[in-house]
């Protein structure tokens, strides 16, 4: 590796770290939040850091009431069109490898990443009052799998003790000018052991903020917003 080539990549790394304590501490500064003035045993022993990694320029889901006892966390139209994008493309070089074989390849990647953002972008994240607890999934689980901290993510929802929203910077992968890092917004369930459940991960502030608030008042559990 050229000298020059070390160089730049020396001050990029340097540029990077610079922007995000730059940008960590202005968010540090507009949203001040200190655990310890809850006055809450749980919230002091509760994590503060992000759960999830990555992030999306969309809102991917919105809270849905289902019934009165029920609402439910489903992808949101920007989410189907994104889905729907790459599986388009990937049909186009589908159709393109009828000439050229060498088309099959990159159709057959384009295709399943669109499959598979179909296909897990679109489980639901379940809160039925009915059920007495939250699960993720578009079966309900047996009832003898309601366990804390399960594969499946399943809660009591009588053990939510309260509705967690944080803040990350999470680096783009581009090469192109500019800032490198995005904010990202992390909805949690805090259950009464201080453990959490991630519910939602995405750009979209605003729309977290709406939902919080309409799941804080159907769980009737407070929120502790360090977003």
């Amino acid at each position: 590796m050229s000298k020059n080539r070390m160089k730049s990549k020396g001050a990029l790394a340097k540029y990077d770290r610079e922007y995000l304590e730059r940008m960590e501490s202005i968010r540090r500064k507009e949203n001040s939040f200190d655990p310890s003035l809850l006055a809450d045993p749980v919230a002091t022993k509760t994590g503060w850091n992000s759960v999830g990694s990555g992030y999306t320029n969309i809102a991917t889901h919105k809270l849905v009431q289902v019934t009165p006892q029920r609402l439910e966390f489903r992808s949101t139209l920007k989410a189907y069109v994104a889905s729907a994008f790459f599986l388009l493309i990937g049909m186009c070089f589908f159709g393109h490898a009828v000439k050229n074989a060498s088309s099959l390849l990159p159709g057959v990647i384009f295709f399943g990443i669109g499959a598979l953002m179909m296909y897990f972008g679109t489980i639901p994240f379940v809160f039925d009052k009915r059920e007495g607890y939250l699960w993720k999934g578009r079966k309900k689980p047996e009832s003898d799998a309601v366990q804390k901290h399960s594969a499946k993510k399943i809660t009591l929802i009588e053990e939510v003790h309260a509705i967690q929203l944080l803040h990350d910077f999470v680096k783009k992968k581009t090469r192109s000018p500019g800032p490198r890092y995005v904010s990202t917004y992390e909805m949690n369930i805090v259950i009464a052991d201080g453990s959490r459940v991630t519910v939602v991960r995405h750009c979209d502030k605003e729309s977290m903020l709406k939902d919080t608030e309409k799941l804080s008042i159907f769980l009737g559990k407070p929120i502790w917003n360090a977003a």
